[in-house]
């Protein structure tokens, strides 16, 4: 009998450990960030971040303990206009010069379906704080057929009212709420390579 009650606690512990959540840093090879903002109602301008950093702490098992931080510079945005893209990187849009950086930080994760879940957070941007939820959905883990590593995809949606942050340049001709989508694979870090992080 005690045997028996031995191997029930080392299974529950070997489950437990099975259980910790798993760092991610963002393949940026196989990352997208798209943004996408009403041009006089006729149609939706679309952009991409091209420069931007990103990882996130997944746990599989209990995904509610999961979290996920971006870093976007705005002089990585992209459009089908060099000239616009200068415009938007300047002091009226973005302000890339004055505010290098725009940050999203996880602060909580709400389970919403089967592979569905809403990651609340914190937006910085242009030196202001907003809440910004991501509706996310959980694709699939593996391991990469050509790299060998292990992978973690997700895809995410949100929406953000420019204004909240002062960016309130020509509302209503160009659109107020800017809908925001991403397509994301994580490569799992190694034991020894979070070690080397620390």
């Amino acid at each position: 009998m005690r045997n028996c009650i031995l191997i029930l606690i080392l299974l529950s512990l070997s489950n437990q450990a099975l259980a910790i959540p798993e760092r991610y840093t963002f393949d940026k090879q196989h990352t997208t960030i798209l943004f996408f903002i009403n041009h006089l109602g006729f149609s939706n301008k679309v952009g991409r971040m091209t420069d931007f950093d990103g990882y996130f702490i997944f746990d599989q098992d209990n995904p509610e303990n999961s979290m996920v931080e971006i870093t976007m510079r705005p002089e990585g945005i992209a459009t089908d206009s060099k000239d616009l893209d200068k415009v938007l990187q300047g002091e009226l849009w973005f302000n890339s010069k004055r505010y290098p950086e725009m940050k999203f930080t996880s602060s909580d994760v709400t389970i919403t379906g089967a592979n569905q879940g809403d990651v609340q957070g914190w937006l910085t941007m242009l030196g202001k704080e907003e809440p910004v939820t991501l509706h996310v959905k959980f694709n699939k883990t593996g391991t990469h057929p050509q790299t060998h590593k292990y992978v973690a995809g997700f895809s995410g949606d949100t929406v953000i009212n420019r204004a909240h942050f002062g960016m309130d340049n020509y509302v209503p001709m160009v659109g107020e709420d800017v809908r925001v989508h991403i397509e994301v694979e994580g490569v799992r870090q190694e034991a020894n390579e979070n070690s080397n992080t620390e």
